[in-house]
């Protein structure tokens, strides 16, 4: 059988170019001995294509997203500086006090009383039996000094104390809005505090005073009740002094404050001089028959007093309390004294006794 011929074997490529292996490798080496190395690309080797840069190729796209980036940054940088901005602007102009009380609070690490957020802009607000506390009442009382809404504050029930108190003096001080061109407005527009509550408060000693000091620097205050505090001795005197120079006030109720004899006499002093005061409570204070006399003695040596009510209750006064009380009630026809004596040898008119 004739041998059938045998098939050209096609010729090996001899431009292996970049395929050849490099000096030094194991092919390299084996290819040296004899042996055989076989040129293969790997499956997953990708295969690199040369193009021209171009907007949209990796090294321009990563250029491109960083400068995105910086313009996005700058945007935001201008839109917190516009915040700043109006913030600031906001900050500046604060006629309720706002922005200051939200600031003591987190100067004095209290917690805001969201009832008086809400209502800064009344003419009348009752924060009684919140229990503010010293660093409460420091908190409050910036915000307060600057107010022009509000006309009656009542601040019963939270146990200031002496610190607090200061702080509620000198903001009595500054609650008054007069300085050159503003003082036609204040008056026209009656603005601020008329009637401060701030009884049950604890009030004592150097806090008494400070209270008293500052009801003599107002010039607004019309009703202030500081019953059922400590004031003693002391914060009556600073009342008294007080009471020499306010020409103001109308209505005072230190009544239960543990003021004596000698406080009464301080307190008298005051009335001599005092000429606005219509209503004046000292009831269930220990200063005796002759601490009730002293004053309307006071009182007697004042024509021009504008006295209409003195409460004397709860208070333990002899028989020559009633005759002194007969001469009174000549000089000041309309005025109503208040006492707790019963006998029938007291002559006092009983429509001027209640």
């Amino acid at each position: 059988m004739p041998k059938l011929p045998l098939s050209p074997v096609p010729e090996q490529e001899t431009d292996v170019g970049d395929r050849l292996p490099s000096r030094g490798s194991p092919a390299a080496a084996r290819l040296a001995s004899g042996g055989s190395a076989t040129f293969s690309r790997p499956a997953d080797e990708p295969q690199t294509i040369h193009e021209e840069s171009g907007p949209c190729s990796p090294e321009n796209a990563g250029n491109d997203s960083e400068e995105e980036m910086e313009e996005e940054e700058e945007e935001r940088d201008e839109d917190w500086d516009t915040d700043l901005e109006i913030e600031d602007s906001k900050t500046s102009h604060d006629p309720t006090g706002k922005a200051k009380y939200l600031n003591t609070c987190r100067m004095h690490g209290v917690v805001p009383v969201s009832y008086f957020l809400c209502h800064m802009k009344d003419s009348e607000l009752t924060l009684k039996h919140y229990g503010l506390g010293p660093k409460g009442a420091k908190a409050l009382a910036p915000s307060l000094a600057n107010n022009t809404s509000i006309v009656k504050l009542n601040l019963s029930d939270n146990w200031l104390d002496g610190d607090g108190a200061a702080a509620v003096a000198e903001m009595l001080k500054e609650n008054c809005y007069i300085s050159g061109g503003v003082l036609g407005a204040a008056i026209a527009e009656n603005v601020g505090l008329k009637e401060l509550d701030l009884s049950w408060n604890h009030f004592r000693g150097k806090g008494a005073v400070a209270i008293a000091k500052g009801l003599g620097a107002n010039i607004f205050l019309r009703v202030l009740d500081l019953s059922y505090n400590g004031f003693g001795n002391g914060g009556a005197t600073a009342l008294g002094e007080a009471l020499k120079v306010n020409n103001v006030l109308e209505e005072l109720n230190v009544g239960n404050n543990r003021i004596s004899l000698e406080g009464a006499l301080c307190l008298a002093l005051g009335l001599k001089e005092n000429k606005t005061l219509k209503i004046f409570s000292v009831a269930r204070n220990p200063i005796q028959s002759d601490g009730c006399i002293g004053i309307l003695k006071a009182l007697q040596a004042n024509p021009n007093a504008a006295l209409e009510v003195l409460d004397f209750s709860e208070i333990v006064v002899k028989q020559d309390f009633a005759g002194l009380c007969d001469g009174i009630q000549v000089i000041f026809p309309s005025l109503q004294i208040k006492h707790n004596w019963t006998s029938c040898s007291f002559r006092t008119d009983p429509s001027k006794v209640f």
